[in-house]
């Protein structure tokens, strides 16, 4: 059996990466398989067993990243070894959730079908970039996410900051603009990129996902 393709969804809050991969599979046809990456546990497709454990003990994903001591701590201030153990033990979660999720995805493309992954491990990097993380932390992200297989396209939806502004109303025009750049610098660390300008309607933007998903199904034939 030939194998299948996988697909990575990305884009800046508000490009509308949720609509597109939903409507994905009734377009493409066959038996498309969507797993979802990013964090909001109420989108989640696939998960490990443990997750509902990890829910109840583990700290939340988005407490994960680097946080500011407590009020009146002395600067430096590390946190206490209950919270230190408990952090790690999230990370290391949450990375194994994620190889989870990849390993459901690539087994599937491995029977022939197409996989959307909507969002990837891609936007950990993006992230530590656009908020200016420590160089040591985004160079440890990218050294973890090239341990996973990449997508066979990734597809970013793109459009001005201040269209992604009016639509969804987060952040500001100027990290619109960072997260953009930085989604556009994936481009040199993948087989196949396609930027798809999410100005357009719904429609288009769909039909020309299709077609960029098509030609990188037609490569694999």
């Amino acid at each position: 059996m030939a194998p299948g393709v996988s697909v990575a969804v990305l884009g800046p809050d508000g490009a509308g990466k949720t609509t597109l991969v939903s409507a994905l599979p009734g377009a493409l046809g066959g038996d498309a398989l969507v797993v979802y990456m990013g964090v909001n546990r109420d989108s989640r497709t696939h998960a490990l067993p443990t997750m509902r454990w990890a829910q109840r003990w583990v700290t939340p994903a988005a407490a994960v990243a680097p946080t500011t001591p407590a009020p009146g701590a002395p600067a430096g201030a590390q946190p206490r070894p209950p919270a230190r153990l408990r952090r790690i033990v999230t990370r290391v979660h949450l990375l194994l959730d994620q190889a989870y999720r990849v390993g459901v995805g690539m087994r599937a493309r491995r029977r022939g079908r197409t996989v959307i992954f909507d969002r990837y491990l891609y936007d950990a990097e993006v992230d530590a970039v656009v908020d200016g993380r420590d160089r040591r932390e985004q160079q440890i992200l990218r050294w973890i996410r090239r341990r996973f297989p990449a997508p066979d396209l990734v597809v970013v939806l793109d459009a001005p900051g201040h269209v992604l502004l009016a639509r969804k109303g987060e952040h500001d025009v100027e990290r619109l603009d960072r997260l953009r750049r930085a989604y556009a610098d994936i481009a040199a660390d993948v087989p196949a990129f396609a930027v798809i300008d999410v100005r357009q309607d719904a429609a288009a933007v769909l039909s020309d996902a299709v077609a960029a998903i098509e030609v990188r199904r037609g490569d694999h034939r």
